[in-house]
């Protein structure tokens, strides 16, 4: 699992480019892993032959979610921990304002989800 790799979070939210940089890191390491072309020394190894599943949070295509309900007002806390970042982006808005923000934007209702608050994935499938 790793972060939201696309463009922007949604629309007129960029996404940071090192958010952008480590999802596609990781997204490309998970399709090579098994390649023996790359690592030869694999080969001396068993071949996989087991599907891996790794997703992305968030997105726009979110396809599955989790229910994080009784875990937002942590996730609150926790965000509100990065103060000196939340005060660079924003000196106007208190921190624990802006991480419940952030929170409300990432963890509002799915469509098709029974969650009051959820947190959506992109699921990408790969054949070893």
């Amino acid at each position: 699992m790793t972060l939201h790799f696309g463009p922007v979070w949604a629309p007129g939210y960029l996404n940071a480019a090192d958010h952008r940089a480590l999802g596609r890191a990781v997204l490309d390491a998970v399709a090579d892993a098994g390649n023996e072309w790359i690592f030869p020394e694999l080969a001396e190894h068993e071949p996989w032959t087991w599907t891996a599943r790794w997703c992305a949070i968030s997105g726009p295509q979110c396809g599955h979610a989790v229910d994080v309900t009784a875990t937002y007002e942590r996730a609150v806390e926790s965000l509100s921990c990065h103060r000196r970042h939340l005060e660079v982006l924003d000196p106007a808005t208190q921190v624990e304002t802006q991480a419940r923000n952030q929170m409300d934007l990432a963890t509002a209702a799915k469509d098709g989800f029974d969650a009051e608050r959820a947190v959506g994935f992109e699921l990408y499938w790969f054949r070893a």
